[in-house]
Order: structure tokens, then C-alpha cells, then sequence
């Protein structure tokens, strides 16, 4: 296991990765990025706080979307949900309150709880709007869950 500075390159290519899912994060640019490298996964911290796992998918963590609150690609979850997924369930659409209309399958989602806490990334299973219509059955594989950034 190892962990280093990132170079210029390497943080304007972790820029670069998250403008591309749609996330504007302007602080990461402004602060000293570490990244720990173990089997073949990456994940990059500000001081001690992780906020991208590479592995070898990209995608950011909890602790990151809940700095920059994104307004897209968004399910809110019923407090009932909230244990079952990071207790390592599916999310199923019976615990969906509120979720971005614009939503397709395997799109890269962020789940919150009520309180706007986001609790897990995952990958949609089907369109929201086919999700909302059914409102049964899984609505999205989680990729990673809130407290499990660890490589």
C-alpha cells in the first residue's frame, strides 16, 4: 500500500474525471490531494477525508457529495431504507420518496436520506420514470456505501 501527493497532472485528470460525471468540485484544485494505491484501487483524500475510489470504476464518495450537494442523479430514500442499504441491500424502488425524473438505467446516482445526507452511490437498474411508474423491484445496484471508502 501506498500513498502520495498527486501531481498537477494527476489533479486536473481527478478534475477532469469528476466534471465528467457532472460534478463541479472548484475546492479540489485549491488543496493538497492524497492518493492511497493498493491491488489495483485508488482512492484520493483531502487530508483525511476520502473523496473518489478508483476501482477500477471512478466515483465519489459520500463524504464528497455531501460537500457539494449535486442537484441532479439524486434518490431520496425513506428512513426505513437508509439502515438496509448500508447494511450492504439493493435499493428498491419501495423506498424511493423523491428521485431526478432524468434518470436512466445504469446511470451513476447518489442516494440521501431524508435528512439530504447522502448514504450511498450506485448504478440506476432501470429509467426513473419506469421506476416511479412500478414503484416495485430493484431501482439500482449500490457501488458504494457511506463508511466504506477503504481500499
Amino acid at each position: 500500500m501506498s500513498r502520495h501527493m498527486v501531481s498537477k497532472k494527476e489533479l486536473k485528470e481527478l478534475y477532469a474525471r469528476l466534471k465528467d460525471i457532472g460534478l463541479d468540485a472548484p475546492f479540489i484544485t485549491q488543496n493538497q490531494i492524497e492518493v492511497e494505491e493498493k491491488k489495483g484501487k485508488k482512492l484520493y483524500y483531502i487530508g483525511k477525508i476520502p473523496i473518489a475510489l478508483e476501482s477500477p470504476e471512478f466515483y465519489p464518495t459520500v463524504e464528497l457529495l455531501d460537500a457539494i450537494k449535486p442537484g441532479f442523479k439524486n434518490i431520496t430514500i425513506d428512513n426505513g431504507a437508509v439502515p438496509r442499504i448500508l447494511g450492504g441491500a439493493k435499493l428498491f424502488a419501495q423506498g424511493i420518496v423523491e428521485m431526478d425524473m432524468e434518470i436512466k438505467m445504469d446511470d451513476t446516482v447518489f442516494i440521501r436520506g431524508l435528512d439530504g445526507k447522502y448514504v450511498a452511490v450506485g448504478k440506476a437498474s432501470l429509467d426513473a420514470i419506469k421506476i416511479m411508474e412500478t414503484r416495485k423491484g430493484p431501482a439500482a445496484e449500490i457501488l458504494l456505501r457511506g463508511g466504506q471508502e477503504s481500499i
